[in-house]
């Protein structure tokens, strides 16, 4: 790589001095795979700005391999995976998007109050947002967070809550949900103080585009108290 920052230091030398058509006869006189190989190194924002500059970024920027090697590069997928995705796949959307191996959740902590969540039953004196679980072990002895993690907190009766997560915004291909159907894992914590017993349910369901439940596996076994993984 000190090879080609040498060869950019003096190309851009030379764009930066009074002879405008010598620069830019120098300026296009850099191959493309210098070019795509600073483009590989830089941070999104940037390439937004890059994408400006001319029709030549514009190109480069538009190639799907680069988009690909960027993938491979920034989030260290396998190219065994990625290429199992399909040959339509739009890899500088998944790279913009990141829909696979992150939490797809919004608000998954409380910090944000109730918003992304839609309540349909708040029972008792309703749903309560704790900064950090009262009558329960710190959740910091569970995670590797700096600082306090919230929860939601009910009391007395039922209430209920839920949040509709669409595949195809969040960055899917048809092509993926339909042909390569990942596993889609979905977990929550919870617990009852230690003073008093609780009921606690978690349903997760696919639904058709009007919403309605697709299909729902129970895959937890009848009887079971509790589970662990």
């Amino acid at each position: 790589m000190g090879g080609v920052q040498a060869k950019l230091r003096i190309y851009f030398s030379d764009m930066s001095s009074d002879h405008v058509d010598g620069a830019n006869s120098a300026f296009d006189e850099i191959p493309d795979d210098i070019i795509l190989e600073v483009f590989r190194r830089l941070p999104l924002n940037d390439l937004k700005s890059c994408f400006k500059v001319c029709k030549r970024f514009a190109a480069l920027l538009d190639m799907r391999g680069f988009w690909l090697q960027k993938c491979v590069r920034d989030f260290k997928f396998s190219k065994n995976l990625l290429h199992s995705l399909g040959e339509e796949e739009d890899f500088r959307r998944l790279y913009i998007k990141r829909p696979y191996e992150r939490n797809l959740m919004k608000n998954c902590d409380a910090s944000q109050d109730m918003k992304h969540w839609k309540v349909t039953k708040s029972g008792g004196d309703g749903w309560q947002v704790e900064k950090s679980p009262i009558g329960l072990h710190p959740l910091s002895q569970l995670t590797h967070t700096d600082g306090p993690v919230g929860c939601w907190a009910t009391s007395y009766r039922s209430c209920h809550k839920y949040q509709i997560i669409d595949l195809l915004e969040v960055g899917c291909s048809e092509h993926v949900l339909d042909v390569v159907r990942p596993s889609i894992r979905v977990s929550e914590w919870y617990a009852a103080r230690v003073d008093c017993a609780a009921k606690y349910v978690l349903k997760v369901a696919l639904l058709k585009d009007n919403k309605k439940e697709w299909f729902w596996k129970q895959t937890i076994p009848e009887n079971c108290l509790y589970v662990t993984t």
